[in-house]
């Protein structure tokens, strides 16, 4: 995934920097609960500023220089959370993941989810996506 997208993801309002509220919002969304300390040790480590928020650029910089922020397997357990999936079948509904962006303040029409699927997990089927294949595209 393109960091500048990846970026957007987070930045809720389009102000041009990740907030401590929005990591936490959307960090939330997919089933974690950080502490205080666990928000602020993120939000310092990544804050190249020393703004007390990421920006694009410091977001960009530290996507760019290192290996993926969550491993494949960290990725593939939050979604398996996410898409109640009990039955291990691997597959997540695609409206799960539109109501996700939503709650995190992506509101995707329905062109903008099918690229964004495409670019990410092109094995969809019947409105699932094989939320291993996202996760692996993700981080590779």
């Amino acid at each position: 995934m393109d960091p500048h997208a990846a970026f957007d993801l987070f930045d809720a309002d389009q102000d041009g920097r990740i907030t401590r509220e929005e990591l936490l919002k959307a960090m939330e969304t997919i089933g974690m609960r950080p502490t205080d300390e666990q928000l602020s040790r993120l939000i310092n480590g990544a804050d190249a500023s020393g703004n007390g928020h990421v920006s694009r650029e410091d977001f960009v910089n530290l996507i760019s220089r290192s290996q993926p922020v969550v491993p494949e397997a960290d990725l593939v357990a939050a979604f398996k959370i996410l898409s109640q999936d009990d039955e291990n079948t691997g597959l997540v509904e695609v409206a799960v993941l539109k109501d996700v962006m939503a709650s995190i303040g992506k509101r995707l029409d329905s062109a903008e989810l099918e690229d964004m699927l495409h670019d990410c997990a092109p094995e969809t089927a019947n409105g699932k996506v094989d939320y291993r294949a996202f996760a692996k595209k993700l981080v590779s």
